[in-house]
């Protein structure tokens, strides 16, 4: 598919949740637009409903989460214990250790902590993964104490990711209207000059950019 193609396909799955940003948001549609194609394009090229875009998980991610969770490290980045602990919890019900205590023989209860450890493995794996329209990392519902579902939502999706890209902005001095390069290195690296995976990210994004308003 050329990229033109690529980008008409991207428009029409992403396009109507882009516009309803507001006009008075600091970066351009198009830069949504490319931002999207460089993270889930294949995605939109397949017709896929955003709800049903797979999350990618990251195995380095969860390594250093997991060894957050164990004691191992103290911190990844500014994630620490406590955030994790939230995050992982964030689903079971408030009474569940209680529950457990009170009313379950010694078997069952062995059998159920299996099963909670299993959910908190598939909760910090939650974290440890990438979601929706920008793949915006799951560890991010830390701040916001959300689920992915709020992130696949593609009504919502573009509001998460707004607000990670002003915090990128603001951080590192950029102009949202014009230093998009840096912006798409942000996104992909964490660092404005950071290294990406496949070098030619951040040139694939403002060229896309280009054909937003072809598209």
């Amino acid at each position: 598919m050329s990229e033109l193609g690529l980008m008409q396909a991207v428009k029409k799955v992403a396009g109507p949740y882009i516009a309803t940003l507001p006009a008075s948001s600091a970066v351009p549609p198009a830069f949504w637009g490319a931002l999207t194609a460089n993270e889930s394009g294949l995605y939109c090229v397949r017709g896929l409903d955003p709800m049903n875009f797979p999350p990618r998980f990251e195995p380095s991610v969860y390594k250093h989460l997991l060894d957050v969770s164990t004691g191992s490290a103290k911190a990844y980045g500014n994630i620490g214990l406590d955030a994790i602990q939230g995050g992982v919890e964030e689903g079971m019900h408030p009474r569940t250790g209680e529950f457990h205590s009170t009313f379950l023989t010694e078997e069952f209860a062995n059998a159920q902590a299996r099963g909670l450890a299993a959910m908190q493995d598939a909760a910090l794996r939650n974290l440890a993964s990438s979601w929706g329209f920008t793949q915006v990392m799951g560890y991010n519902l830390l701040i916001w104490n959300d689920s992915p579902d709020d992130l696949i939502d593609p009504g919502a999706h573009f509001g998460y990711a707004g607000y990670l890209m002003a915090g990128f902005c603001r951080q590192y001095g950029l102009n949202p209207k014009a230093q998009f390069r840096e912006m798409f290195c942000c996104w992909n690296t964490g660092r404005p000059d950071g290294k990406c995976f496949d070098p030619a990210y951040p040139d694939n994004g403002v060229a896309r950019m280009g054909l937003w308003g072809q598209a």
